[in-house]
């Protein structure tokens, strides 16, 4: 299925200057972060292994680690935007990086920082049926900004976010063979801006050096 990705434009729109400053090519700067929105569903555990596969600078992806109203609320324009807000099961949308597999009830992001922002909807989370250690937003509400908790072995669409590279040449290059590595806008920009004298570096180790290939869209499906 092909969608147009409006939210495609808005990083298109990026100063080349800006962008190479705050985030690889296809990836949405807000406030300190990087976004961006992946059409394949994933369990929770896959989609965060995903994540872990981009690099920016020397810091690795997440899932989505929402710490606020407006961080929330971007990234469900974002996801709108992208894909029309899209279902994957049943009402349910995308996985954020929130979960309490470890400890029943006790609620973590990755880094373990504090959990100050939650937007649960109605009653939950509920830990229906005991086997609820996962956390998805649903389009139950207009504005598709609540949360739910789900069984982690479901299979949803997810949102991957990257802290920004404020040293400036943004990079992306995934860790693991999930994905081939690739050269964003910022090392193109880069190589013109020396006049094309010198190939921009290669990929950092653990890229193997295979040829780089374009990158997905915003939101592939």
């Amino acid at each position: 299925m092909k969608i147009v990705i409006v939210v495609a434009l808005i990083a298109v729109a990026l100063s080349t200057s800006e962008s190479c400053q705050l985030c690889p090519a296809f990836w949405v700067p807000f406030q300190s972060n990087c976004y961006r929105i992946f059409g394949f569903k994933l369990t929770w555990s896959q989609a965060e292994e995903r994540c872990n596969t981009y690099i920016n600078g020397f810091a690795m992806g997440h899932l989505v680690s929402i710490r606020s109203e407006d961080e929330n609320r971007f990234v469900s324009k974002l996801w709108n935007s992208a894909t029309g807000g899209m279902v994957a099961v049943a009402d349910y949308t995308y996985w954020i990086e929130l979960t309490d597999s470890e400890t029943e009830g006790t609620w973590l992001w990755s880094d373990d920082g504090p959990v100050d922002y939650t937007n649960w909807h109605g009653n939950q989370p509920d830990n229906h049926s005991g086997n609820e250690d996962c956390v998805h937003l649903w389009n139950r509400d207009t504005a598709n900004v609540t949360w739910n908790d789900a069984s982690c072995s479901l299979k949803l669409f997810y949102a991957c976010e990257l802290p920004q590279n404020s040293r400036g040449g943004a990079r992306i290059f995934p860790t693991r063979g999930l994905h081939s590595p690739t050269r964003g806008l910022c090392e193109r920009s880069e190589h013109h801006k020396a006049g094309g004298q010198g190939a921009a570096k290669g990929p950092r180790r653990g890229s193997r050096g295979r040829s780089p290939r374009k990158q997905r869209v915003l939101a592939s499906f």
